[in-house]
């Protein structure tokens, strides 16, 4: 049996609101589950949404009755690029250093994904290393990045044309994690290329702005690419913004 469903956001609220239909599941047919992800002209998630404010359509046929729930997806997977800056900036005295800390929390956060979904690691300095391509063994990327070196030059804007590349042909949703502070010294592409390509490929920035952080950089990849940009956590919450980023990719 052919079944086609039409979800749409009510036509008052699409001037503000843009709805992404992520999967749809008809594994309980005739109950069909249909997941949708609604965010506001930034890319940040529209919350509080009642069934008035959206139409549901069966075989072009209007769905009278449906149920609204808000969920944490956890079974759409994800193709997650780790970037962390290693330059000098991030390898200041005392120790911990920001790239201590950084390295500490994204594998902690490694372990908050789940077995389905893709992840990959870039670190940069004055020319970014993939140091671990797009994999399920989250333990490999861990190791990966206990081997982690701090360099001098910062190539930040390459090594995100670099991430979206690994990432562009996937059908998984694709995020990128910049740990960094925000600023470029020896890239060969500029934050505009950079930004091009992520939105090219529908790749969302999220930055964890860390150390000396140009934050105007920061958010402009954030605000552009529909991501959240989170400005220096202390060593204390890092790990929090890493989580707070996941359970929005979630929701």
């Amino acid at each position: 049996m052919f079944l086609s469903l039409l979800v749409s956001v009510s036509a008052e609220a699409q001037t503000a609101y843009r709805l992404r239909v992520d999967y749809i599941d008809a594994t309980r047919f005739p109950i069909v589950d249909a997941y949708v992800t609604v965010t506001d002209t930034h890319g940040f998630l529209v919350k509080n949404l009642l069934s008035s404010d959206f139409s549901l359509a069966e075989d072009n046929q209007p769905v009278p009755q449906f149920t609204l729930a808000a969920i944490q997806n956890n079974k759409q997977p994800l193709a997650v690029m780790l970037v962390i800056d290693a330059s000098s900036d991030m390898n200041t005295p005392p120790a911990p250093t920001p790239l201590d800390l950084s390295v500490k929390a994204a594998k902690a956060f490694l372990n908050k994904l789940q077995p389905q979904d893709q992840v990959a690691a870039i670190v940069y300095s004055d020319t970014p290393m993939v140091v671990s391509g797009l994999t399920v063994d989250k333990s490999a990327v861990s190791n990966t990045l206990d081997e982690v070196q701090p360099g001098n030059k910062s190539s930040m804007y390459d090594a995100i044309v670099n991430g979206v590349g690994l990432l562009k042909d996937r059908s998984e949703r694709k995020v990128m994690l910049l740990i960094s502070d925000g600023r470029d010294t020896r890239s060969v592409n500029s934050v505009d290329q950079a930004l091009s390509a992520a939105q090219a490929a529908g790749v969302q920035i999220y930055p964890i702005g860390f150390g000396n952080v140009n934050i105007e950089q920061l958010y402009k990849l954030a605000n552009n690419t529909g991501g959240t940009a989170t400005i220096q956590p202390n060593q204390n919450v890092l790990q929090t913004a890493f989580e707070n980023a996941l359970q929005v990719l979630r929701e």
